[in-house]
């Protein structure tokens, strides 16, 4: 045998692929972290100085600018007080910019002073201390430093990786959590504190200390429980099904200590549990610990190395909180400023756009006692101002409600920011919300769609495009989005963007892979990795017709309904199976239908699973971190005129030995 081959076959095996990863490790040394370097400038502006203060040029042709205010030009402040307002897209106002920012919220409440809008969107935290060392150039008074939520996102070098794989092999997932915050988040959040407290050699200080939407918003449900040894995971499943009838019929106490079950069962890992356990204490007008399970839903999934939304966590707020108190710098709480009448220990929904961005309410108040800090005020000395117009309230709203509904927040949510999109500017909102469901009611590629150009042509609007762009069919977001919106403006299904004799429910055309929850490259196939899969259609009119799937199911049956209605079964089946469903036209309607898969409860090597992903991380790569229930190659719904009749359930198996085989077509 060839020395390359031998080689080869001793690196073959799961053990020797870590061995190469170390080896490739050795040779590229170890990474070096280095403070920013100085700059001339501060994000996409230029600097130039002048005999009143320095000014900024906007740079032209800059990659990001979009993500910046739209400012070309700022004067030099010729006498005034200059207030630099740094931070994430919350700072910037999201979703409400450039027609309400809280740069301008301030600048109206400091008549006095020029506030220079530094927030950029979609920035990391070494982008913030980038800004922060090159914040001495534009000689400013004041720094208001207003981030926290994009912390989490921290990139994981080798040497992180191996941390974490050791200790998923020390602790399980909780004790990678653990480490991935206390090793990786934590330390880069003390250097930019760093950063900002040289600062005071120049600058007064301020830091607003982000807050989330607790009572307002519901955890992705994409992400349920991490793998769990068998027998935990189907017990962790029923009690779910208890706690939710629990809190549906009122029986607060029972539904918190059906959850407080859930946590034994998933370690504290799974935001339902916690979510479960929060919604239970605000039936209950417990509010310290509503907020102090709500909290815990947020902070679950942060730390796993899955798929989240952006936001701060509980040990960041504090970090942030700790250091203000240490060294004396002037702070503001946004959860003391978004304080919620109906339970003052949590901030109110009706401040909040989504998870974390605030609506022109919430802007103002933050901002108020931004203006109360700088002045050393109590706070609440300062009156909020008036807000928004009411065309940029009505857009905001309505971008929140798709938002939302991408999100896949529940229909009522959705609903709630509709209304109040509507109540501001009925003319306004009516007509954004139209095309934002012209857009996605297209049977065409959407960025072709006349409507997305009329969408992006407004700087507001234009914020969402590219999520609307690039929403996939099998997202239960889009459904609801559209579901709602047409309930809301009795707008009917139109017939000509469903006339189909055939209609993919997974939406696989545009030949993008599908995507677990997690960072794992993804697959040619969508693998449910929660207990129920539902997909949706649109028909013109109550049609029946043949549903048919091509499935892998490891072990037991699941069971497929039609908007509730039981329309038959998958078979388990190791490898591709076949199964076509004869669906009633009485099971279906106008408009938007549903199709649910339940999945049985799969059989978890727990110990391996996890020993997998504890070498997923030495190797490099990431970890799966969650079951796969089942998986679908294909979904499709043909209408009762596309085939002739057939058996109600034909399946057929397609050899693991000689790979996927296209499904052959029944007999007519």
């Amino acid at each position: 045998m060839k020395p390359a081959d031998h080689l080869a076959r001793l690196l073959s095996d799961t053990r020797g692929a870590e061995i190469l990863a170390e080896l490739q490790k050795v040779m590229r040394g170890p990474g070096v972290t280095t403070a920013p370097e100085p700059s001339n400038g501060v994000g996409v502006w230029d600097t130039e100085a002048t005999d009143e203060g320095v000014a900024l040029r906007r740079r032209e042709n800059t990659v990001d600018w979009w993500r910046w205010a739209d400012v070309p030009y700022v004067p030099p402040p010729a006498g005034r007080r200059r207030v630099a307002l740094v931070g994430e897209s919350v700072a910037r106002g999201w979703l409400l910019e450039p027609g309400f920012t809280p740069a301008q919220a301030l600048g109206r409440l400091l008549a006095d002073s020029q506030v220079v809008d530094l927030a950029r969107s979609n920035i990391d935290i070494w982008m913030l201390r980038e800004t922060l060392h090159a914040l001495p150039s534009i000689e400013p008074d004041v720094v208001v430093l207003f981030a926290g939520n994009n912390f989490t996102f921290a990139p994981l070098d080798d040497g992180y990786r191996d941390v974490l794989a050791a200790a998923v092999r020390r602790g399980g997932y909780p004790e990678m959590r653990r480490t991935y915050v206390e090793n990786v988040i934590l330390p880069e959040v003390d250097l930019l504190l760093e950063d900002l407290a040289r600062l005071r050699d120049t600058s007064e200080i301020v830091l607003v200390v982000p807050e989330s939407n607790l009572a307002g918003w519901t955890p992705a449900a994409e992400i349920e429980v991490p793998v769990l040894p068998e027998v935990d995971l189907r017990s962790w499943y029923l009690l779910r099904s208890d706690a939710l009838a629990a809190l549906a019929a009122g029986d607060w106490d029972r539904a918190a200590a059906i959850a407080a079950r859930m946590v034994q069962l998933d370690r504290g890992l799974s935001p339902v549990s916690w979510h479960i356990k929060g919604q239970a204490a605000l039936g209950t007008g417990a509010g310290a610990q509503a907020r102090d399970a709500l909290e815990r839903a947020r902070d679950a999934t942060p730390g796993l190395l899955l798929d989240h939304v952006s936001g701060v966590i509980t040990p960041i707020r504090r970090r942030l909180l700790d250091f203000a108190a240490a060294h004396g710098v002037r702070h503001v709480d946004a959860a003391r400023a978004l304080s919620w009448d109906r339970l003052p220990e949590l901030p109110d929904p009706a401040c909040f756009l989504d998870h974390i961005h605030l609506s022109d309410e919430g802007i103002e108040r933050v901002m108020a006692q931004v203006v109360d800090a700088i002045a050393e005020l109590p706070p609440g000395s300062t009156p909020p101002g008036q807000g928004a117009s009411p065309r940029v309230r009505a857009l905001g709203r309505s971008l929140a409600a798709g938002y939302r509904a991408l999100r896949e927040q529940p229909a009522d949510a959705v609903r709630e920011q509709l209304e109040l999109a509507l109540a501001a500017d009925s003319e306004g909102a009516r007509q954004v919300i139209e095309r934002y469901l012209d857009v996605l009611e297209t049977p065409g590629p959407r960025w072709t769609h006349p409507a997305l150009a009329d969408l992006h042509a407004d700087p507001q609007t234009r914020q969402v495009c590219y999520q609307i762009a690039q929403t996939r069919e099998h997202s239960s977001g889009y459904w609801t989005f559209r579901d709602v919106v047409q309930e809301v403006l009795g707008r009917r299904t139109d017939p000509e963007t469903c006339r189909w004799q055939c209609i993919d429910l997974l939406g696989v055309t545009d030949g993008r892979a599908f995507r677990a929850p997690n960072f794992v490259p993804g697959k040619a196939y969508y693998e449910a990795t929660k207990a129920r899969t539902t997909l949706h259609m649109a028909l013109a009119a109550a049609e029946g017709g043949w549903l048919r799937l091509v499935h892998r199911l490891p072990s037991g049956t699941a069971w497929v309904s039609v908007n509730g209605v039981p329309v038959g079964e998958l078979p388990q089946a190791a490898t591709w199976c076949r199964t076509a469903l004869q669906i009633p036209a009485a099971a279906t309607r106008e408009g938007v239908n549903s199709v649910e898969i339940a999945w049985p409860v799969p059989k978890t090597a727990y110990e391996d699973a996890v020993e997998a992903d504890a070498s997923a991380l030495a190797r490099r790569l990431f970890p799966r971190m969650l079951p796969v229930f089942g998986a679908l190659y294909t979904a499709t719904f043909e209408s009762s005129g596309a085939r002739g009749d057939e058996e109600a359930v034909r399946a057929s198996r397609v050899s693991a030995s000689t790979g996927w085989k296209q499904p052959v077509e029944p007999a007519k």
